[in-house]
């Protein structure tokens, strides 16, 4: 190991090869981009146990070491943090315990990190404890504000409401600051930072996107009839509403204007969802089918969220293999690209969706989609900038956060 690269003990809460979510997409496409970008030492070590069944495409000298552990139950988490003024997301884990357990495996691999690195709130105080054992500086990706999304589920209604908001704002807001630099994956989430988090050293770094596992679809036929497509697990709250509202507000009002359309699901619990099993216009796809090939062949895809928050790693995919999208104000949050309408009443969302079925983007125009995503998400382009990021930190030599 060279003494000018830096050395990076990168600590994530589950194996990301298995891809199960955005976070973990988002992880894996991230690591992929810094082992083609080089320049930096990363021992990977992932805490939580993966889904099994799943194919590891993971770079070589980058497949980490899974720990094999699990967070504590929710209940405890939220006890916990009603009693310290918290939120439960930083208490997600036996913070202690897992800490040692990381640093113990770390100096087993006579591993000597320059930088710590940690994604996602539920690592931090992990993160922090490590930071001061290795007396290194400390990097937090913060995937979302999970007071920002319980403030939006509940609406504000009531006092116990209110303070559980703030209780959780205050405590992402530490967070932050306790950190030696805070990566935030969407301008909205970074303004959310400078408003709470006002010493937080913080900056807008957007989810990386590997490109090139798109590419093979790129040239996929388009459905023969206009598809729209949706892709996400209904277990998640967000998704259920939002997919219920298109389908009972919206799709009645697109099939006025196209009534050859089809909406195509692909969704964990989509077979288990009355309003959805036997509507003849959908059909739903089987579970663990892949949402690039849905986007691959759909001419328009949905976000319909009417709540939740973070950013919808889905939109950057489907634009990435030239399909536009179509999603709500919450849904589009954080995104910043071509072909993405935003509507949020249901006769407009309809008649952005019929407009993207009329007219359907050419081979250049799917390209040029592309090239967007690349230059703002591509998993290289984010390496090179977080290799920079980690150099400047080991130089400076923090000695570790307070």
């Amino acid at each position: 190991m060279s003494p000018n690269r830096p050395r990076v003990l990168f600590v994530a809460p589950v194996e990301p090869w298995c891809r199960e979510n955005g976070a973990s997409v988002i992880t894996a496409d991230l690591l992929h981009g810094l082992a083609r970008v080089g320049g930096a030492d990363v021992l990977p070590i992932f805490l939580r146990r993966p889904p099994t069944g799943y194919r590891s495409d993971a770079p070589a000298g980058l497949e980490g070491t899974q720990l094999g552990l699990e967070g504590v139950p929710k209940w405890v988490s939220i006890a916990k943090a009603l009693a310290t003024g918290s939120t439960p997301m930083r208490l997600r884990f036996d913070n202690a315990r897992v800490a040692a357990l990381v640093e113990q495996t770390t100096r087993a691999r006579g591993f000597r990190p320059t930088v710590v690195h940690v994604e996602h709130l539920p690592l931090v105080d992990i993160g922090i404890a490590l930071a001061r054992a290795f007396r290194a500086p400390l990097v937090y990706r913060s995937h979302n504000h999970e007071a920002l999304l319980l403030e939006r589920r509940l609406a504000m209604k009531g006092p116990l409401a209110r303070v559980l908001v703030g209780f959780m704002a205050r405590a992402e807001a530490r967070a932050a600051e306790a950190c030696d630099l805070t990566l935030c994956i969407s301008q909205g989430d970074l303004d959310w930072i400078h408003r709470h988090a006002g010493a937080a050293r913080a900056e807008l770094f957007p989810c990386s996107l590997l490109l090139d596992r798109y590419d093979a679809l790129s040239s996929h036929p388009r459905a023969s009839t206009p598809t729209i497509g949706f892709a996400g697990g209904l277990d998640w709250a967000p998704n259920l509403v939002g997919l219920r509202w298109f389908v009972q507000e919206c799709l009645p009002l697109v099939l006025a204007g196209r009534p050859d359309a089809r909406l195509v699901v692909l969704a964990r619990g989509a077979a288990e969802q009355p309003w959805l099993v036997g509507h003849p216009a959908i059909d739903i796809l089987p579970d663990g089918g892949d949402a690039r090939e849905l986007f691959a062949t759909s001419w328009v895809t949905l976000a319909p969220l009417l709540q939740g928050g973070g950013v919808r790693i889905k939109i950057p995919e489907s634009l990435a293999l030239g399909c536009p999208v179509v999603a709500t104000t919450i849904g589009a949050e954080g995104h910043d690209l071509p072909a993405l309408d935003r509507a949020d009443e249901p006769t407009s969302f309809a008649d952005a969706c019929v407009r993207r079925l009329a007219a359907p983007p050419d081979a250049s125009a799917r390209a040029a989609l592309r090239r967007a995503v690349d230059a703002r998400h591509g998993a290289t382009v984010l390496g090179e900038r977080l290799v920079a990021r980690w150099s400047e930190l080991a130089h400076a030599g923090s000695g570790g956060v307070a």
